[in-house]
């Protein structure tokens, strides 16, 4: 089984390749998001952990994810939650949908699904979990999150499988 994580950092994956675009400790394979040097079609697993909201064209990374993916076979994009309170304050005070001010794009997971689907994959399942990287959740976060939880989470991980070759 081949499984490869782009965008991977200081924190690959144990088990996976590592792409990155830059060059760091551990990373196997420095490369552009838009052009993976990876034959096509050899790929079970393809993970991007954080990466696809810092992209300026996502439509060129995900035709790469369908070249090099083996078809029924899965994409994992883990990407911050659009709902969540810290990117809905962030659009409220500086008109800005985004968690952290380095991300170019923002989704819910109906706006991903929709994204992910015009490059022949189809939606499998999805989970939320918090990030604690990024900020320290206060008391009321808390509060808020035992209400709705679905909305609160900073993290979406969305499971997709490639279902036609483009």
């Amino acid at each position: 089984m081949v499984l490869l994580e782009y965008g991977c950092g200081k924190d690959k994956a144990k088990g996976y390749i590592g792409i990155d675009i830059e060059p760091l400790k551990d990373i196997d394979i420095v490369a552009d998001a838009q052009n993976i040097p990876i034959r096509d079609k050899v790929i079970n697993v393809l993970f991007t952990d954080q990466m696809l909201e810092h992209l300026e064209y996502p439509p060129l990374f995900l035709k790469e994810c369908n070249r090099v993916l083996k078809v029924n076979h899965t994409l994992i994009i883990s990407i911050p939650n659009r709902l969540n309170i810290m990117c809905f304050l962030r659009w409220m005070i500086k008109n800005r949908l985004s968690v952290t001010h380095d991300h170019i794009y923002a989704w819910t997971l109906p706006e991903l699904k929709q994204l992910i689907s015009k490059y022949g994959f189809k939606y499998i399942m999805h989970n939320v979990r918090t990030h604690e990287r990024h900020y320290t959740l206060s008391s009321v976060e808390k509060m808020i999150r035992k209400v709705n939880k679905r909305i609160i989470d900073k993290n979406l991980i969305v499971r997709f499988e490639k279902c036609i070759e483009l």
